[in-house]
């Protein structure tokens, strides 16, 4: 496989690292705890970026498994 799709595994595992660090180092959230909108906002729209980022990287690596598996056949 090409060394783009290396890239793509670093990237995927920064954006994986960001969320991780506003996960355990953000606001908390949960019962009998005070937060904001914004604090709400945060998380969610992390837990969005999560999701669509892997799902394109999946995206990403298919194409890649698919380009490899043509060459063999």
């Amino acid at each position: 496989m090409s060394n783009r799709f290396a890239l793509g595994y670093m990237l995927f595992c920064i954006v994986l690292l960001v969320y991780l660090y506003i996960i355990f180092s953000g606001p908390s959230i949960g019962p009998n705890t005070q937060y904001s909108e914004m604090d709400l906002m945060l998380q969610v729209i992390s837990q969005k970026t999560i999701v669509l980022s892997l799902i394109l990287f999946i995206l990403f690596q298919v194409y890649g498994f698919h380009g490899l598996f043509k060459r063999i056949i």
